[in-house]
């Protein structure tokens, strides 16, 4: 963070259902944010067996494939029921 820039972090889990019906109007807001703005996305373990899904979202963000990771997690996980442990 430098003076110029404000810092939102979102924390999350991709099992949480709350965070996955907020996604789509998370998306539209970011789209919407000032360049002063740096959005940080910060996944959280809420287990042991969550460890590979966030090692997952930071090799995806690495690789900028960070949205359509996260998109096709909750898809998996919310829409399709398949528990991805």
């Amino acid at each position: 963070v430098t003076k110029d820039k404000i810092e939102v972090r979102e924390f999350f889990s991709f099992i949480c259902p709350g965070c996955y019906l907020v996604e789509k109007e998370l998306k539209d807001w970011k789209k919407a944010l000032s360049n002063k703005v740096n959005f940080i996305r910060t996944p959280i373990v809420l287990s042991k067996s969550m460890t590979d899904q966030v090692k997952a979202f930071y090799i995806a963000k690495h690789f900028n494939v960070e949205e359509k990771f996260v998109d096709e997690i909750y898809l998996q996980i919310h829409q399709n029921r398949k528990p991805m442990i």
